[in-house]
């Protein structure tokens, strides 16, 4: 006796993961955050993967936060407000000399140890990076609207 499956393929419901129009929940935000870190670190250990993953999970994570913003009702250009602080930061704060590697002061910078509190560039550079963190997890655990918005219907 034969059995035969039936195979279906289902359409895609929403934007795609590149998409930074539609809205997007929590649990879609989680999932491409979570799991976009989880892989850029993995691809971050192979030779030359580094570029290429990294590259492609600031661009989900870019549309993913754009559109959980959208789920809030705001506009996806808000996600830019706690990344300037960070650039800002590191205009005061990068002392990169004649042969210093921009990594290197980077990391220098982040390092706890060389953390001293009247250095305001290192304040504001960790301090930037906190608010990142604040508003990343903010946006993880806010309810979205379940009513329609002008960016999409809601869940």
């Amino acid at each position: 006796m034969r059995i035969l499956k039936r195979v279906t393929i289902r359409k895609q419901e929403g934007p795609g993961t590149f998409s930074f129009r539609g809205r997007a929940g929590r649990w879609e935000y989680g999932r491409l955050v979570i799991g976009g870190s989880i892989i850029a670190a993995i691809w971050s250990s192979t030779p030359g993967g580094g570029l290429v993953s990294s590259l492609m999970v600031a661009i989900v994570v870019a549309a993913v936060t754009a559109r959980r913003l959208h789920d809030l009702s705001w506009t996806g250009w808000l996600q830019l407000v706690p990344i300037i602080p960070f650039f800002i930061a590191l205009v005061i704060a990068l002392p990169i000399g004649v042969g210093a590697k921009p990594e290197a002061a980077i990391l220098d910078l982040m390092s706890p140890q060389n953390f001293s509190s009247t250095d305001f560039g290192r304040l504001f550079l960790q301090g930037s990076l906190i608010f990142w963190a604040i508003f990343q997890v903010w946006l993880l655990f806010t309810p979205g609207g379940k009513d329609p918005n002008v960016y999409g219907e809601g869940a």
